[in-house]
């Protein structure tokens, strides 16, 4: 594939990833409450040993921009470090890979933002333990929007004045509607009961949330559900207005809803050693197949492929695919 004119702004989160490896941990099981199915515990005052730890470049909005670079589009990034070495070098990974960083703000008063994961056992089930740092300094007014010029923003999780961003988004693309907007949200903006989340969820053309993330959503906003599945919740968020609604499930693959149809596209298992990035990886991967093929039966099979090799893969971008990859999938 070749480079095309197309763009994307991608805009959130940049981060380090510390993924600490153990085995000194338990999964147990909570069935009292349906947003939180499961706890990974720990002995109190227990020292946790690790045979393993990366220290790798992560952060939502730049997994997707690296996704999106490797397969050949023109990413910019919308996002914030700290004045530091780490930010320094989060910056320099960016360039690397040929991600616009001209819009990456830097803040003197924050860090870097970091996350710790800590990943359990043969299954690798995991937690992040998440500092936000500099991100909760960005600014994302409609000049920086307006400045990127990009047919498609691919939104993920926001923190810090994150309302007062979403309603400058909110703004631009209701002057803009010709911009295409896919939204992945973060977990504040999950939790939110906002008007503001209701807003740009109407105004949005691809909506990107796991089946938690669904679940939570709907019970958010007063919706009951006595038997959720995956396709039922993608039609029951769909009716809050997006275009296409796509809920993932992990290894038991994904549902798109389009209004119309619903497509399914089955999980490639395989051997795991890492789930982080495993989301973002498939969300941008779904949003490049959508720009590079317009098929949303490709889309979803590209976001697989990219979801599965990456968690083969130590840290959120190391699996990545590129374009090469893809040629020899034959997806097109």
């Amino acid at each position: 594939m070749q480079k095309i004119k197309n763009t994307i702004t991608t805009i959130g989160s940049i981060t380090l990833d510390v993924l600490f490896y153990t085995t000194n941990g338990r999964v147990i099981p909570n069935h009292s409450d349906p947003t939180c199915s499961e706890y990974l515990a720990f002995e109190r005052s227990a020292k946790i040993r690790s045979d393993r730890i990366f220290f790798l470049p992560g952060g939502g909005a730049a997994n997707a921009a690296v996704t999106f670079a490797r397969l050949g589009l023109r990413p910019t990034l919308i996002g914030a470090v700290g004045r530091d070495a780490i930010g320094k070098q989060c910056i320099d990974f960016l360039r690397a890979e040929g991600i616009g960083t001209m819009r990456v703000q830097t803040s003197a008063r924050f860090p870097t933002g970091i996350s710790f994961i800590v990943n359990v056992g043969k299954k690798n089930d995991h937690i992040l333990f998440i500092y936000r740092g500099a991100a909760q300094a960005l600014v994302c007014n409609r000049q920086i929007l307006s400045s990127a010029k990009s047919p498609w923003i691919y939104l993920s999780s926001l923190s810090g004045h994150w309302i007062k961003n979403m309603k400058a988004i909110q703004a631009y693309l209701n002057k803009r509607q010709d911009r295409r907007l896919a939204w992945n949200p973060g977990s504040e903006q999950i939790r939110s009961k906002s008007a503001v989340i209701r807003k740009l969820i109407r105004r949005t053309d691809v909506l990107i949330v796991n089946e938690d993330e669904a679940l939570e959503l709907l019970l958010r906003w007063g919706r009951s559900i006595p038997r959720p599945g995956p396709a039922k919740l993608a039609k029951m968020l769909h009716s809050f207005g997006p275009r296409m609604t796509l809920v993932t499930s992990g290894h038991r693959g994904a549902h798109l809803y389009d209004g119309h149809t619903m497509y399914f596209q089955p999980a490639k298992v395989g051997k795991t050693v890492n789930k982080t990035g495993a989301g973002d990886s498939f969300s941008s991967g779904f949003i490049a197949g959508m720009i590079l093929f317009t098929s949303i039966r490709k889309a979803l099979k590209l976001a697989m492929y990219n979801s599965a090799s990456v968690v083969t893969h130590y840290g959120a971008q190391t699996g990545i695919l590129h374009s090469r990859d893809v040629r020899k999938l034959k997806i097109v």
